[in-house]
Formats: C-alpha cells, sequence, structure tokens
C-alpha cells in the first residue's frame, strides 16, 4: 500500500479502537491532530504529530510493500514514541493493538 493508504489505515485502526473505547481522552487527542477533514488543502490538524507518524512507518517503506500488519506494528511504535515521549497515557491502547 502507498503512504496515504497506509496513513488512512491507521486512522481506521485508531477510530475502531475509539469506538469500543471512547474513554480514551489520549487517542482522540492523537485523532484530532490527524484529521485531514478540517482544512480545505487536507492536510492534518498537527503536522508535526503527521511527521511524527510518517516517521515510525518510514522504516516499512524502504523494506518494500507496506502490509496491514506493518501499519499495524507502526502504530504500535508510534503509540509507544507517544507515551514515553510526551507523557500521554496510552497503555490500553497499546495492550489493545498488541494483543488483537
Amino acid at each position: 500500500m502507498t503512504l496515504n493508504e497506509a496513513f488512512c489505515k491507521t486512522i481506521e485502526l485508531l477510530e475502531v479502537y475509539y469506538n469500543n473505547h471512547k474513554q480514551d481522552d489520549a487517542v482522540v487527542s492523537i485523532l484530532s491532530d490527524l484529521d485531514c477533514t478540517v482544512f480545505e488543502d487536507g492536510k492534518p490538524v498537527d503536522q508535526a504529530t503527521y511527521d511524527d507518524w510518517e516517521k515510525v512507518i518510514i522504516p516499512f517503506i524502504n523494506k518494500g510493500e507496506i502490509t496491514d500488519n506493518d501499519v499495524k506494528e507502526a502504530l504500535i511504535k508510534f503509540l509507544v514514541y507517544y507515551q514515553q515521549e510526551f507523557g500521554y497515557e496510552l497503555e490500553i491502547a497499546i495492550d489493545y493493538f498488541i494483543n488483537t
């Protein structure tokens, strides 16, 4: 899949998680930052958050075709990074993605 398709898949995974765990404010914050529907140019609300996600997915692109499993693995790494770097409370979300 392309980088854009991988990004859309990441959003889809986060939205499915959020729909089942509405109390997770950290995930809704990330979803809000990555929202591409707010501005006419289609860019995420917070370009820095997108850039952080892109840094995590790039190694998967460099090895060839990005798979659904690669997107999930990259999402886990992204969430771990946000937990460690910025103190987001993402333990439940990380466990969810590891175990599904």
